[in-house]
């Protein structure tokens, strides 16, 4: 009688603990706890970022841990649940992201480098890129060749050691680089792989062009359609390029180009919001301290200027013929070129109010609020180029874990029935 007794006990234990069991894995039930799904079973990214300093910079290990903590943190803006992000070797970042719904947009995501630049437009251009002494009106170019194999381009390449090279198929079409040296271009997969895996066998065809893009200067693109290319002649192609000055600050720390950098921001003050006056979405940013006093004296110089170019005019049309630009670059890519109005503004703007970049005509308030989240989190150290990408796939998962969960409810049928017939 006492060994039925506890075998009744037993039963009812064993019996209680298949309840509690399935009221934690029914959906509805109070106490339902949704499982965490790996990436095998959700689907996502698996992206391979490879570490690309800038010339004459030394990777350190210091770099690829600041990098890991930037992507860290805009990957915990985004809302993803436990990622893995690890070192791999000694220039690698393994990021794996479960759940991503657009593994392609969250990729570009983490990897933007985002390095945000402030350019004096007009006083920075150089070579082919600006036409007249006084007037100095941009020009742009309607490709990356055209813009490199300028003679203008040409003659300052000649001078120096050039900061980056490039190659060119006979099409005028980029195949390598930017690379900081010819012999990091020359070592490049395309020139080095075998011509049967559609390389180059280490040997640059007679109608491949290499260019260089001279010393103390840097690219710089527009997108056509955005609006934001300023150009003196029109442009036929969807994308415009500028040659730009490029100099470190000298000993005083002044005379820098571009004159304001992503420094000089308060990452806690750029956000996404909707001009009223537009209804158009727009990224907003506060300057700090020392980067009011700079943008002050950087408009300060351009209202001069336009009205000097004017001569005395006045006017909707003098403004619009002789204002000059503030270009607000973004990883090498004009994002916003507002002018400053010389006759409202004759001693610039204080920088107190900040600035904005407009997102332009394709622009939506999602690609506002992703350009501010990397912006809020500032710039990774040093580029990084996508070794390798995986989007996985949920179905096998799912199939997986469909089979798996029938198994078990088949299995706990099976050890209670055993149970009850054991026990009764």
């Amino acid at each position: 009688m006492k060994d039925r007794r506890n075998h009744l006990i037993l039963l009812g234990c064993i019996l209680a603990a298949l309840v509690g069991v399935g009221f934690l894995a029914l959906p509805g039930s109070p106490v339902y706890k949704k499982p965490t799904l790996g990436l095998d079973l959700q689907g996502g990214l698996e992206v391979v970022l490879k570490a690309v300093p800038p010339k004459n910079h030394k990777l350190t290990s210091d770099d690829i841990t600041r990098s890991i903590d930037i992507m860290r943190q805009r990957i915990d803006k985004l809302g993803v649940s436990e990622p893995e992000i690890r070192k791999q070797g000694t220039d690698q970042i393994v990021i794996q992201l479960a759940g991503v719904h657009d593994p392609a947009a969250a990729a570009k995501l983490i990897g933007k480098t985002a390095v945000l630049q402030f350019y004096d437009f007009e006083a920075d251009l150089t070579g082919p890129s600006v036409s007249g002494l006084t007037s100095r009106v941009p020009v742009a170019s309607a490709s990356l060749f055209d813009l490199l194999s300028a003679p203008q381009t040409r003659v300052l390449a000649a001078k120096g050691t050039p900061s980056q090279w490039y190659l060119f198929n006979s099409k005028k079409v980029v195949r390598a680089g930017p690379t900081p040296t010819k012999q990091a271009l020359l070592a490049t997969q395309i020139v080095q792989r075998p011509v049967a895996k559609n390389g180059l066998g280490k040997h640059i065809p007679k109608d491949w062009t290499v260019l260089k893009v001279p010393k103390n200067t840097v690219v710089v693109s527009c997108d056509v359609a955005s609006g934001n290319c300023l150009s003196s002649q029109q442009i036929t192609s969807k994308t415009g390029f500028y040659l730009l000055k490029h100099h470190e600050p000298d000993k005083n720390g002044q005379n820098a180009i571009p004159e304001m950098t992503g420094g000089d921001l308060k990452l806690s003050g750029t956000r996404a919001d909707i001009d009223p006056q537009t209804n158009s979405p727009v990224v907003l940013m506060q300057f700090t301290g020392k980067g009011k006093k700079i943008f002050h004296t950087i408009t300060r110089r351009e209202a001069q200027r336009g009205a000097l170019t004017c001569q005395g005019q006045t006017g909707s049309n003098a403004v619009s013929q002789c204002a000059q630009h503030f270009a607000i670059v973004l990883d090498g890519q004009i994002q916003s070129a507002p002018y400053i109005d010389f006759v409202r503004n004759p001693d610039g703007i204080p920088g107190d109010n900040g600035a904005q970049i407009d997102m332009g005509r394709g622009g939506g308030i999602g690609d506002a609020k992703r350009l501010a989240l990397v912006l809020q989190t500032g710039a990774l150290p040093v580029t990084f180029d996508t070794a390798e990408r995986t989007d996985v796939s949920a179905t096998l998962g799912k199939d997986s874990l469909t089979q798996a969960k029938k198994a078990a409810i088949v299995g706990l049928l099976v050890v209670a029935l055993f149970l009850l017939l054991l026990y009764r």
